[in-house]
């Protein structure tokens, strides 16, 4: 379900979005979270792995979606949080074999597709992670 939403968001001709918006964007329509503009705005800085090549916007858009999926209050009233997440960047790494921008770009990138082939494999992770803890969905 998540593929379609991030396949739209991708297509340059009519979005001009970084992996985290994207995820971000994709997770909004596929789970109609009804996330406003505000929460867009709090992706980009995670664009290029925060500008620095480091953790894979994709993962950490991922992670801010399951961040409203399932904690309540804040991170330190949710007994399962730091599990769902380890699961998701479990995921990841095993199907991606790292999690670095810098990295991913080396492994996975190309001219034509851009980094759509990580897009597709965080936007696959994380709805495995979703459906796994379907049962502790607070949104």
């Amino acid at each position: 379900m998540l593929h379609k939403f991030i396949e739209k968001y991708r297509n340059k001709e009519v979005y001009d979005l970084s992996c985290s918006e994207t995820i971000a964007m994709a997770a909004n329509d596929a789970y109609n979270l009804n996330l406003s503009q505000d929460f867009f705005h709090a992706m980009a800085p995670f664009s290029g792995g925060m500008y620095r090549d480091q953790t894979c916007g994709a993962l950490t858009g991922g992670l801010a979606v399951l961040g409203i999926l399932f904690t309540d209050e804040n991170a330190h009233n949710s007994e399962i949080l730091k599990e769902i997440n380890n699961y998701l960047f479990d995921l990841f790494e095993n199907n991606l074999s790292c999690i670095n921008c810098d990295s991913l770009k080396e492994l996975h990138r190309t001219e034509d597709q851009g980094c759509n082939p990580v897009m597709y494999a965080a936007g696959e992770a994380l709805e495995k992670t979703i459906i796994k803890f379907e049962s502790y969905r607070i949104k």
